[in-house]
């Protein structure tokens, strides 16, 4: 348990059990996963002067569903089971300009022009919900047997396979006052790197807080081909973001934060604000679980009287300073690797040959999975390190860069955590969707009234109803909807249905 929760004013007010139940987490917690996965597909008798036939039916057909999603963007225009997408990707300097997707786990980018026989005609990516809940192998596995399915239909075969890009994230509540261990003079002690450039971004949160963080800092330059790290607030990142949410619940089934943080964070996430978010969070969780009446009663009154606004973040943190936890930092601890760090090692993974019975030519990419252990190591110690004494070669790791060093790598996800993850994710998004409704109406409410005076929710609902139709109080609701151009509606629910369909209860299904 952090320090400064046993130091705020409230922890005295619970029982033993309850100050593990509310606040408990695991100190100097590591939890590894990686977090983007990117590998090329090269396919058989494919060049730049393309002259096979099912590659050129293949291209054909992708730019006429891509000129129907341009023609219409609110349309869900399906490929082989495939969202299209209007636009390509920046990977590979915009050369894919096709873009499929299925829901939020990968995304298969095609070039329909290669400058060269060394360049791969398809990218695909494997987003970070899937490496999570799907595990490494799972999230593998399905994405290229949809691609693999995807061509067969083409007569078209895939040569070969190579490993493109691949993030190794870390994520840590070891560190919890992040300037002060990336400060400057924390950093000329003891960090120790290959990298020549550094790159850092400070933040005040405004322009009279007493709190000065680090949001981001950088070593090695992303336009490199090789390697890249980056370290930074991650909580911060998912809740301004708005995405990701399952990482909350994610973080408390390992320790990482607390059932207090994952309330605090679930409040800042459906806000969209985290300041503001953290603030509120934190002050509508005492009221909802404290025992001090007076001070329940100062909340209220705190609460209410901000008007939850982030002009008012000063006054509110300084009335809730020591009394109220702020909620535990978690940090991300990334290293970026591309072609050219696989590259150098060719000799060493060569070496292994993993035999990959079902798909072969993923052979080279699992070799590389394999020795993901040896390849940290390399990253920690060779490229970027935190020692005790940068300037003593003998002095050891620092005790948070020694813990990400030994943290247990698992491939596959955890299926007890799996229902969890489901579940919190989807009442997250409901919640967040609820009030985006709500946002959208307040919105349409006041721009057809065209003044801003206050109206109930129920009021606005039935404006917005009534407004299509001059005649509805006679004719009804229900003819009031047929006269609503609906097409756009159902594109966009067919949209989220696909996108929705992992969150939904299975027994359902």
């Amino acid at each position: 348990m952090l320090n400064s929760v046993m130091r705020s004013k409230i922890f005295g007010e619970f029982t033993p059990e309850e100050q593990k139940y509310y606040f408990g987490i695991k100190e100097k917690a590591v939890s590894h996963h990686i977090d983007t996965l990117y590998y090329s597909v090269y396919l058989k008798d494919d060049k730049p002067n393309v002259d096979h036939d099912g590659i050129l039916d293949f291209l054909y057909d992708l730019e006429v569903h891509k000129a129907q999603k341009k023609a219409n963007p609110s349309e869900e225009v399906v490929f082989h089971n495939l969202s299209v997408s209007s636009f390509g990707a920046a990977v590979g300097g915009g050369l894919y300009g096709y873009r499929l997707s299925f829901e939020e786990r990968f995304d298969i980018f095609i070039s329909d022009y290669l400058p060269n026989k060394d360049t791969p005609r398809i990218q695909v990516q494997l987003r970070t919900y899937s490496l999570v809940l799907d595990g490494l192998y799972g999230a593998i596995e399905k994405s290229f047997d949809a691609l693999e399915l995807m061509l067969r239909a083409y007569d078209i075969r895939i040569s070969e396979v190579k490993e493109n890009r691949i993030d190794y994230a870390f994520h840590t509540n070891a560190i919890q006052k992040p300037m002060e261990m990336f400060c400057d003079e924390s950093l000329s002690k003891h960090l120790v790197c290959s990298f020549r450039d550094v790159y850092k971004h400070m933040w005040i949160t405004t322009q009279h807080s007493e709190l000065f963080d680090l949001d981001y800092l950088a070593l090695g330059s992303r336009r490199s081909n090789n390697v890249f790290f980056r370290t930074y607030a991650k909580a911060k990142e998912v809740v301004q973001m708005n995405y990701k949410a399952f990482f909350f619940e994610f973080w408390r089934t390992r320790g990482l934060i607390s059932r207090y943080d994952l309330y605090v964070y679930q409040t800042a996430y459906e806000m969209k604000s985290f300041k503001t978010g953290c603030l509120v969070g934190r002050i509508k969780w005492y009221l909802e679980n404290g025992k001090n009446p007076e001070l329940k009663e100062k909340l209220s009154y705190l609460l209410k009287s901000c008007n939850i606004d982030s002009e008012n973040n000063p006054h509110m943190e300084k009335q809730i300073k020591g009394i109220l936890p702020e909620p535990t930092v978690v940090l991300n601890v990334e290293f970026e690797t591309k072609r050219k760090f696989y590259h150098k090692c060719d000799g060493f993974i060569q070496n292994f040959g993993f035999d990959h019975k079902k798909h072969p030519v993923l052979n080279r990419l699992y070799d590389v999975l394999y020795f993901r252990r040896e390849f940290i190591t390399k990253l920690m110690t060779e490229v970027v390190e935190f020692t005790e004494d940068r300037n003593d070669p003998d002095a050891p790791p620092m005790d948070w860069w020694k813990r990400i060093r030994r943290v247990r790598i698992e491939d596959q996800p955890d299926k007890a955590a799996l229902d969890i993850l489901y579940s919190y994710s989807r009442g997250v998004d409901e919640k967040r969707s609820e009030r985006m409704l709500m946002r959208n109406l307040a919105q349409v409410g006041i721009l057809s009234r065209n003044d801003t005076r206050e109206a109930t929710f129920g009021e606005d609902l039935w404006d917005f109803v009534t407004n299509y139709n001059d005649n509805d109080i006679h004719t009804g609701l229900k003819e009031s909807f047929l006269e609503l151009d609906v097409a756009p509606y159902k594109a966009i629910q067919k949209k989220k249905a696909r996108q929705l369909t992992p969150l939904l209860d299975k027994d359902k299904n």
